[in-house]
């Protein structure tokens, strides 16, 4: 029998309120694999599952990788489903625009921005070949880094 949230396999289910960390229920305050880094290229969107939701993956003006939540502020469509436009990941429905920070930046109208329409974003860091996400605001620690395998993989690529 399911409980409130979790079917029958124990499974959480999607769109329910992430429970506390615990040994039971098992999302760790740790740096999670996003992709592989080669995944996304500049002016791609790399969209995925995510601690039961989903998250965007997008590059910088720099290059750098950055994980955004993947819902749009205005009406919740999947922004992996945009496009990136000027530097800004634009919604395919109703083209609101957010930066690489997940601020809303526009909208089609150029209606007044609404600044509290935001996107979350996750520490973000690039090694190893994979692109890496902390679940919290702050990591609590470095990602994860063995300097014998940077040197192979820079060999390799």
């Amino acid at each position: 029998m399911a409980s409130h949230g979790v079917d029958a396999s124990g499974m959480l289910l999607r769109g329910e309120k992430i429970p506390e960390q615990s040994p039971e229920n098992g999302y760790d305050q740790n740096w999670h694999p996003i992709c592989l880094a080669h995944e996304v290229g500049e002016g791609c969107i790399y969209g995925t599952e995510f601690m039961n939701g989903r998250v965007i993956v997008v590059r910088d003006g720099s290059g750098k990788p950055q994980v955004l939540s993947s819902y749009c502020r205005h009406l919740g469509a999947d922004l992996a489903d945009g496009e990136i436009l000027d530097g800004t990941v634009r919604c395919l429905f109703h083209h609101w625009r957010y930066d690489t920070t997940g601020q809303c930046v526009g909208t089609a109208l150029d209606d007044e921005v609404p600044r509290q329409a935001k996107l979350f974003r996750f520490p973000t860091v690039e090694t190893l070949g994979f692109i890496w996400a902390f679940k919290v605001t702050e990591p609590l620690y470095d990602p994860p880094h063995f300097p014998r395998a940077s040197i192979a993989c820079d060999m390799i690529a």
